[in-house]
């Protein structure tokens, strides 16, 4: 991510334009390629986040076909509102209300940097929509989210990173809500449905 950014500010410098292929995020296909964009709040962040015990995991994008297996998973349904632990750039979200006709998704990133990125995608493929309404996207840890109008949750974390949240959604999470947790099991708890998607992604659905 560092170099991404890096690379895109040399590019500014030398008046270049930047590339499709050259956007900071480093995704392929980029959802936005003028998310470059936020190469400009790499300076306001640099050095003021440092990963700490609050990180639950390292920043690796869903790639499009295991969010639209999540989401076929978790059965999310025109209206509902759907919450990403971990929202990454955004992607999920996006998914969730261009296809899947959520009512409210809302996406918690710890990381600022790719929390900026994730808001770059949305205004990119959002903006003038009102589906941009219903996108909300949070910096913060994800330990302190608010999962009591949730119908659906979402996690790709590390497998310490599902064990962290797990007494959150114990505590908030009520009867119906289903939760999908990519990679790794959540500990302790017994999975209604398992799949693996075509690229080996693992995906656990847990019914409350």
């Amino acid at each position: 991510m560092l170099r991404a950014l890096r690379r895109a500010q040399q590019l500014r410098q030398l008046g270049r334009r930047i590339a499709h292929s050259d956007c900071v995020c480093g995704l392929s296909p980029c959802l936005a390629p003028h998310c470059f964009a936020a190469a400009e709040a790499w300076g306001a962040w640099t050095g003021s986040f440092t990963p700490d015990d609050r990180s639950l995991a390292p920043y690796q994008g869903t790639p499009e076909s295991v969010a639209a297996a999540l989401l076929t998973l978790s059965r999310l349904q025109p209206g509902e509102t759907f919450v990403d632990l971990g929202s990454g750039d955004g992607r999920v979200l996006l998914h969730a209300v261009e296809h899947y006709d959520a009512g409210s998704a809302v996406g918690y990133e710890l990381d600022p940097v790719v929390h900026a990125l994730a808001e770059e995608h949305v205004r990119a493929r959002l903006g003038g929509s009102p589906l941009l309404q219903r996108v909300r996207l949070v910096c913060g840890d994800a330990r302190e989210a608010d999962l009591r109008h949730a119908h659906v949750v979402a996690l790709y974390l590390l497998a310490s990173g599902h064990a962290a949240l797990k007494p959150l959604m114990e505590a908030q999470l009520g009867r119906g809500t289903r939760v999908v947790a990519h990679g790794w099991p959540v500990p302790g708890w017994q999975a209604n449905q398992e799949l693996t998607s075509f690229s080996g992604a693992r995906l656990f659905l847990y019914e409350r």
